[in-house]
């Protein structure tokens, strides 16, 4: 029996988002504390009282315990159990927009406890290897993502006037906070969007629903999940000769998921949110709601025949009762598989070949309704699958002073998943087909004790096939990638020198799905335009060096540099 147990816990500084497209700022003077350069400092600050005042930054415990039992029932079969349980929960504060004015601040609080036992028989036999199993896992847990927005600036960056009316101030740089207080100053952002959905309003109503804007809107959404899965699964490995080997393993899964889901203003309607729904509207419901959102403190007003504005939210929309859950529930089950064979060629040489059968299960995307107090959505997304296949080759040569491996390999994706933006939620989605596909090559030499020379190749192309994706790479997926290094050892005294430099190599990447196009990040899929392909890496190459000492009874010291030349990426 062997009984392991971990705990974690992390106090960090979170994640730091940085605009690439704003200078970072001082919120009350404006002046401009540094360059937009992504490996430069950012301006960033949590508004006073969200989420009880915690400032940026993750709070985050993580702890389990697993069992694991393992009896031999005799010579040739052996029993192994192992069940584990683990819980996790933390809690991240971050300024979303990457600038020092309140635009987004954001919230994500998760909590999860997960339990699994699985029994395992295995086999062991001259000319047989096999296993069969049967797992039970589940999983409990939610994720609330709370949002506090300052509508003015909000609506500053809707109307691409984050800069403000001062004259000479470069388009990069936002305005002081002050600025944006000015009703004047932003009832004439009103009535430019207004204009540009075709609709005319008067200067003084424009300055009445301004003076309503909010500098704190608060809006919460909370997804729930249970998952509850049971497999079967066997495995045999079959050496037909001293040289030739077969191996086929078999899967079924039975999924049961239940999502649930609620969305909640807390603290009023958004007034820039009730106005931009207004903007699509008949006339007449357009004029009365507008109308309504020029009375003085019209966000705090409870909707009713009198006032018959909905409790609108910004980034989101509340449930029913602003607040209720919602749940569905979904089941799946289905088979993998996989198929292999190995021939060692000689006494240093073999060549394999594998395919194998993929799946992830069907699951319920939640997102919340479309209008206020509307049904939250609940899309199912199909299961992805996944065909690969590989064929690949070792050998040794020049005295087994040379080594070479290589392999080809194809991946086939069906309702390949992935994750899409609606205002300031991240949907889970499918993109239909995609394929990846490539070569990996690696070689070592070692002509003597003293010396080592080894390196690596892989070309990876991995695209979409179809959809709005189609065309895209695979997020942090570059096409080519690849190593060099050597190792170089001395025995001096009781114990033996080594020095070890490499260079790493990956082209151009990006860092989502969507490849940062602009088309695909229009509003209403993103709260706000992105309208610059700028999210990617360009290609890098890495240099590394460790210098270290082995004494003969065990102990090591080494001292090391990584990225040696400071190059950014």
């Amino acid at each position: 029996m062997d009984v392991i147990g971990n705990y974690q816990e992390d106090r960090a500084s979170g994640t730091s988002f940085k605009s690439l497209g704003f200078l970072p700022t001082d919120p009350v003077t404006g002046a401009a504390l540094g360059p937009s350069d992504p490996s430069t400092g950012a301006a960033l600050a949590a508004p006073d009282g969200f989420e009880c005042g915690r400032g940026l930054g993750l709070d985050r415990k993580v702890w389990g315990v697993t069992v694991i039992i393992n009896a031999g029932l005799n010579d040739s079969v052996r029993l192994t159990s192992i069940t584990a349980y683990r819980e996790f929960d933390s809690l991240e504060i971050f300024d979303a927009d990457g600038i020092s004015l309140p635009v987004l601040t954001a919230a994500e609080n998760a909590f999860g406890e997960q339990f699994s036992q699985e029994m395992r028989l295995s086999f062991e036999g001259e000319r047989v290897n096999a296993f069969i199993g049967a797992p039970y896992f589940c999983e409990d847990g939610f994720q609330r993502t709370p949002a506090q927005f300052d509508e003015r600036a909000v609506l500053a960056s809707l109307a691409g006037a984050l800069n403000g009316p001062i004259p000479g101030t470069p388009a990069n740089q936002p305005a002081p906070l002050g600025v944006f207080a000015n009703t004047a100053i932003t009832g004439a952002l009103l009535r430019g969007v207004a204009q540009a959905s075709g609709v005319a309003l008067s200067a003084a109503q424009a300055q009445a629903i301004a003076a309503n804007l909010k500098p704190g809107h608060l809006e919460s959404a909370t997804n729930f999940g249970r998952t509850e899965a049971i497999d079967l699964f066997a495995d045999a490995t079959f050496q037909l000769t001293d040289a030739l080997e077969l191996g086929a393993g078999l899967r079924y899964t039975s999924d049961d998921k239940r999502s649930a889901i609620t969305g909640a203003v807390l603290n009023g309607r958004s007034i820039l949110g009730a106005f931009i729904g207004a903007l699509s509207q008949p006339a007449p419901v357009r004029n009365a709601l507008l109308g309504a959102l020029s009375v003085p403190g019209a966000a705090s007003i409870s909707p009713s025949a009198a006032f018959p504005v909905p409790l609108f939210g910004l980034g989101l929309q509340p449930s029913a009762g602003n607040g209720n859950i919602v749940s569905a529930q979904i089941k799946d089950d289905g088979f993998t598989w996989r198929l292999n064979a190995r021939d060692a060629l000689g006494a240093v040489s073999s060549l394999y070949a594998s395919y194998a059968r993929g799946r992830r299960p069907q699951l319920l995307s939640a997102a919340t309704p479309a209008p206020p107090f509307g049904a939250p959505r609940f899309e199912p997304v199909e299961k992805e699958r996944v065909d690969s296949f590989e064929i690949g080759a070792r050998t040794e040569t020049l005295g087994r002073t040379l080594f070479l491996d290589a392999a080809l390999f194809y991946y086939l994706y069906d309702n390949f998943r992935t994750t899409v933006q609606e205002g300031t939620l991240f949907v889970t989605t499918t993109a239909g087909e995609a394929k990846s596909y490539g070569v990996e090559l690696q070689a070592r030499w070692a002509p003597s004790e003293a010396l080592a020379l080894f390196g690596t190749y892989a070309w990876n192309r991995s695209r979409f096939e179809a959809g709005i994706r189609e065309g895209n790479r695979f997020r942090l997926s570059p096409d080519h990638s690849a190593s060099l290094g050597a190792s170089l050892g001395l025995p001096i005294g009781p114990g033996r020198l080594e020095f070890v430099p490499t260079v790493t190599y990956q082209s151009e990447m990006f860092f989502d799905d969507d490849n940062d196009r602009p088309d695909l990040q229009q509003p209403p899929r993103a709260l706000v335009a992105d309208l610059v392909q700028d999210e990617l890496q360009g290609g890098s190459a890495l240099a590394n060096a460790r210098l270290g000492y082995a004494w003969d009874g065990g102990l090591r010291i080494d001292a090391y540099v990584t990225n040696l030349f400071d190059e950014r990426y």
